[in-house]
């Protein structure tokens, strides 16, 4: 039940900060064409329960959609800013107090509804980054870092704010990761969500994975067209791979979100660009995709990261989930792909994955 609700609308180049108390809540409401940064910052008893952590959150919102941030325990701040030179849609803000809220400031919701879930392989969310972060970091809690190649150096790789950039100029300019290990013929399930900004390249390139081609194991969420589009594979090696592509614009210098869900009990897939579903769920035949290679960004090439198979290339956020063996995809993966495309730097729960 809705105790007491009160909306504003907020225009390009306006801002408001809301101060919550306990079991309050804001809610935002987005339209196309909006750029939205929301800044959240809970109230803590004291600095000592931060465990040397920070306590602000901040979220980029691009699509439409409805977030809700809070309620807090303790209560806290939300800050809403609509960009003057990004946003060309004001933007509807709802201050609220419900009955489920206080009930869950008083501790009584369940944990689990919260927690990050225990299948993410990394989430990265370069805006909550600074210029002297010696490398990418998980968010998630699997610390899984994306650590700078020898020829990517720190100024290379921060250059634009808000993103973490790779380079083909020099060898070895993109990011390392650990290996993945997905193993497709196993029955595990994958999440994967790239946001970003990269230049179509002058012939097709690898972009993200663990494979270098149908000759190697393992997995190509994103293989660069020249005409901008996307194509991804799964790989058994041995020539035995199996594409998947869309046709949705990724590749024009600005910003985009790639979206793929594959379900290895099904063997299906399916693809989104900047929030919309491409085709349909779409079979794919199962390749044996277990591989101790580095998952890298920039180059999927396992022992070789030439400048000439490199893709120069800008991430804002890279939010990879796998697991799920035998289960296949969760009901609602269609609504979380849309709302991780929307607001990249909010964790994925257990109830979600």
């Amino acid at each position: 039940m809705t105790l007491s609700t009160s909306t504003v609308t907020l225009a390009p180049g306006s801002s408001r900060t809301y101060t919550l108390a306990p079991g309050e809540a804001v809610t935002v409401a987005t339209e196309p064409n909006c750029y939205v940064t929301v800044t959240e910052t809970p109230d803590v008893i004291t600095s000592a329960d931060l465990d040397g952590q920070t306590n602000v959150r901040t979220s980029i919102l691009q699509y439409k959609g409805e977030w809700t941030y809070g309620p807090y325990a303790l209560g806290g701040t939300v800050a809403v800013a609509v960009s003057l030179s990004k946003s060309t849609s004001s933007v509807a803000v709802t201050l609220g107090s419900s009955a489920a809220a206080v009930v869950a400031a008083a501790g009584i919701r369940d944990d689990y509804q919260r927690a990050a879930s225990s299948g993410y392989f990394c989430h990265l969310y370069a805006p909550n980054q600074t210029i002297c972060d010696p490398y990418v970091l998980d968010l998630s809690g699997a610390l899984n870092n994306a650590t700078f190649g020898t020829g990517l150096s720190k100024a290379e790789c921060w250059a634009t704010a808000g993103f973490a950039s790779t380079a083909a100029v020099n060898t070895d300019e993109v990011l390392h990761m650990p290996a993945i290990g997905f193993d497709m013929t196993g029955g595990e399930s994958m999440f994967f969500m790239w946001k970003g900004q990269i230049t179509a390249p002058a012939s097709a390139l690898p972009f993200i994975g663990d494979s270098a081609g149908s000759s190697s194991r393992g997995i190509s969420p994103m293989r660069i067209l020249t005409d901008g589009t996307c194509q991804g594979y799964v790989s058994g090696g041995s020539g035995l791979a199996s594409f998947f592509s869309i046709s949705g614009v990724v590749a024009d210098g600005t910003t985009h979100a790639f979206g793929l869900v594959l379900d290895g009990v099904a063997n299906r897939y399916q693809l989104y660009v900047d929030g919309v579903a491409s085709g349909g769920y779409t079979s794919l035949t199962s390749r044996d995709t277990v591989t101790t290679n580095q998952f890298m960004i920039g180059n999927t090439q396992a022992t070789l990261w030439a400048s000439s198979t490199a893709l120069a290339s800008k991430t804002q956020s890279l939010v990879i989930l796998r697991g799920r063996t035998g289960l296949g995809l969760p009901t609602g993966y269609d609504a979380l792909m849309k709302q991780v495309m929307m607001n990249p730097g909010k964790l994925v729960t257990k109830a979600e994955w």
